[in-house]
């Protein structure tokens, strides 16, 4: 039941994200699979971008900052295609439930969000 209601929850939250992942991905002119939106953004600026692609934005004050560094940016980067050292989105999952995770693409082999951006991001998030 648990995994279910995990499935569902993913189901809702991130169509819009996969949506542009894939619009994005069809284009021929893109360099890679990444989003960049631009250079000069600042991290709250992108967070405001990336962040309300699936969900409305979250104030940094709403969790305290060992919560935001040890779960949520790691789970939000791992959706975002970022990858982390000893780190396997599926550990947890059944086989029924991978198959499906990676159908879905909840976990993109490619990173659709430019390493700086998600670091700038990162960091106003942890301050």
């Amino acid at each position: 039941m648990k995994n279910l209601i995990c499935l569902l929850i993913v189901l809702i939250l991130f169509p819009a994200l996969l949506a542009i992942y894939s619009f994005k991905s069809n284009d021929p002119s893109a360099a890679n699979d990444s989003i960049h939106i631009n250079g000069e953004a600042t991290g709250k600026e992108l967070a405001l971008v990336y962040c309300k692609i699936c969900h409305l934005f979250p104030e940094p004050a709403l969790l305290d900052k060992k919560t935001w560094t040890t779960s949520v940016l790691p789970n939000m980067g791992l959706r975002l295609g970022i990858k982390q050292k000893d780190k396997d989105p599926f550990e947890n999952l059944d086989s029924i439930d991978v198959e499906i995770v990676k159908r879905l693409n909840i976990y993109p082999a490619n990173p659709i969000i430019m390493k700086e951006d998600w670091e700038k991001i990162v960091c106003v998030l942890q301050e």
